[in-house]
């Protein structure tokens, strides 16, 4: 868990947090092949492809990404021995407050040996936008050009894994933890969640108890995004969460495997200690764990604000 240092800077308060790693694209997921472009238009909102078909790609970074900073041409691909510019960039369906990790590609990436073999890229690099001559950026400032990733998904042989999972103790009745995958899920019917499907998660704490969620949060957009509720007997903090194999399914109907990641404290990018909000909350709650004094008393009476910012 992150352990915050708090001190005062003239009349602000700030919360100073450990040093991060770099940032990271941590995968790139080919999940449709030599599909329809027309079809890719609604999301994109540009056409993808020169021809009829063209291929998905999304790719997933450890921070969520300034969607007003995307270009196409900042995508790199390398693949059977070119170097390929995306067509189409875009963070759609997952661009809602505290998603934004996933940036769908879409251009003619993937080559056919034959019927049955595939070359698929080897290498998704972030590059200076020629058409811009912008960066690519997170949402907290920091710049993603020169990110790379080889560790390149293909849907139908691999399925949708788990990228990236949040854990947010404010949130809900009693927790909340946000799962990320590489690609939108659903379930094999093309629907929402159900109860049965809950059985299939598992929270496990840092003693290796095993805990299904009792409920889902975030459904019917589309999107890589879960929430998981924690039940109120869950002792201590989530330290992963594991999905077993065969229970959801990207948008090619391609099953995820047996997959499970770390869990990382999930962090508001909440600016304004005045607002009654979840965010206000959460602030309270990190610093109150670890400091013993009434935060309200100490804003009201100082007049600060809190300036909390994501990374």
């Amino acid at each position: 868990m992150l352990t915050p240092r708090l001190f005062l800077s003239g009349f602000l308060l700030v919360t100073a947090l450990p040093l991060v790693e770099p940032a990271k694209l941590l995968s790139a997921y080919v999940g449709a092949v030599d599909f329809l472009s027309i079809l890719f238009r609604p999301v994109t909102n540009c056409n993808p492809a020169e021809g009829f078909r063209s291929d998905g790609m999304p790719v997933t970074f450890d921070l969520s990404v300034d969607k007003s900073s995307i270009a196409a041409d900042q995508f790199a691909i390398t693949s059977n021995g070119q170097v390929i510019l995306a067509k189409c960039a875009t963070l759609e369906p997952a661009d809602e407050p505290g998603e934004g990790h996933t940036v769908l590609l879409t251009g003619n990436f993937v080559f056919k040996e034959s019927e049955d073999s595939l070359i698929i890229p080897t290498m998704v690099e972030v590059v200076q936008s020629a058409s811009t001559g912008k960066d690519l950026m997170s949402e907290n400032g920091t710049s993603l050009t020169g990110l790379s990733t080889t560790n390149i998904k293909l849907g139908s042989r691999d399925g949708p894994s788990l990228a990236l999972a949040f854990w947010y103790p404010d949130l809900g009745t009693n927790g909340r933890v946000q799962v990320v995958f590489e690609g939108g899920v659903t379930t094999n019917e093309d629907g929402d969640l159900t109860d049965e499907t809950l059985t299939h998660f598992f929270l496990i704490d840092g003693a290796g108890n095993r805990t299904n969620p009792i409920g889902f949060g975030d459904l019917g957009d589309g999107d890589n995004y879960l929430f998981l509720d924690l039940p109120a007997d869950f002792n201590g903090v989530p330290v992963s969460v594991e999905l077993e194999a065969g229970i959801l399914f990207d948008p090619m109907n391609y099953p995820n495997p047996l997959t499970s990641v770390d869990v990382q404290e999930g962090v508001y990018n909440y600016t304004a200690i005045g607002e009654t909000s979840a965010g206000k909350r959460y602030v309270q709650s990190i610093l109150s764990r670890s400091y013993n004094f009434d935060l309200d008393s100490l804003v009201d009476l100082l007049g600060v604000s809190i300036f909390l910012n994501s990374w």
